[in-house]
């Protein structure tokens, strides 16, 4: 992730709990500006970043209940600007569930929503994969 983006990483340790960024904590301008196209950048009154599918599910009751209008980002590389429209009040962030994983009995490999694309394809070659 972008700059100290990452040490939320650290932040997300209970089973079921997501961290909340509003507009005046120093993270937010990171992701912010996560996504791909610079030709938008949305302005959410909230971003709340997630590293399982409880905290998912959690987050999303937590936005419908409120009654504000949700997207989520997850590898941040869509190049419209569904995810940063000024209507979007709550993003969901999926960027640290970034896992890449490899099943040996199905042959299959496994990438969650937040891995950027990039990094899965040098990783992949890198690996010999």
């Amino acid at each position: 992730m972008v700059g100290d983006v990452a040490l939320l990483k650290g932040q997300l340790t209970s089973e079921a709990h997501f961290a909340e960024v509003n507009p005046g904590d120093p993270l937010y301008r990171d992701l912010q500006l996560r996504g791909y196209n610079r030709r938008f950048v949305g302005t959410p009154d909230s971003v709340f970043v997630v590293d399982d599918t409880d905290q998912v599910v959690n987050a999303v009751d937590a936005i419908v209940a409120s009654g504000k209008k949700l997207a989520v980002r997850s590898g941040g590389h869509c190049v419209e600007g569904f995810v940063d429209d000024r209507t979007v009040q709550c993003v969901i962030d999926l960027g640290q569930m970034d896992s890449v994983s490899y099943d040996r009995q199905r042959l299959a490999f496994a990438v969650e929503a937040g891995r950027r694309s990039v990094v899965c394809t040098r990783r992949w070659t890198c690996a010999g994969a």
